[in-house]
């Protein structure tokens, strides 16, 4: 903080807490997770999970062939959206969060997995 060109220094007393909306209370070490996606895998049934990594598989190879890091290709969110989906095609990947008409475009191809009107089968099947 800065008021009037002095610097302040705010001083909490210890130990620090944290009270989300919900009224739980937290220990502000335990919300930095080591590995933050395991909430994201957890949340995945075991049909799904296997859908999931198999996108993930076909991620990596894009993204080496694209020579472009995996996570520019679809995050694992946005992969998980994909894994969640009945079928996937281009219309339906415009509902993912995140996935919008570039990335539909660019990577659609490789993960296609029902065809619909013009579109071309991808890597999944």
């Amino acid at each position: 903080m800065s008021f009037d060109g002095i610097s302040k220094v705010l001083i909490l007393p210890e130990p620090l807490i944290f009270i989300n909306c919900f009224g739980t209370v937290s220990n502000p070490a335990t919300l930095i997770s080591p590995e933050p996606d395991i909430l994201l895998f957890n949340s995945l049934d075991d049909k799904t999970f296997q859908k999931f990594s198999k996108l993930r598989e076909i991620r990596k190879k894009v993204a080496a062939d694209e020579a472009i890091p995996a996570y520019a290709v679809f995050t694992d969110e946005e992969l998980a959206g994909l894994a969640k989906l009945e079928s996937i095609t281009q219309k339906s990947m415009l509902s993912v969060k995140g996935i919008g008409d570039k990335k539909v475009e660019r990577f659609a191809k490789y993960f296609i997995t029902k065809i619909e009107n013009d579109e071309k089968t991808g890597v999944l099947n």
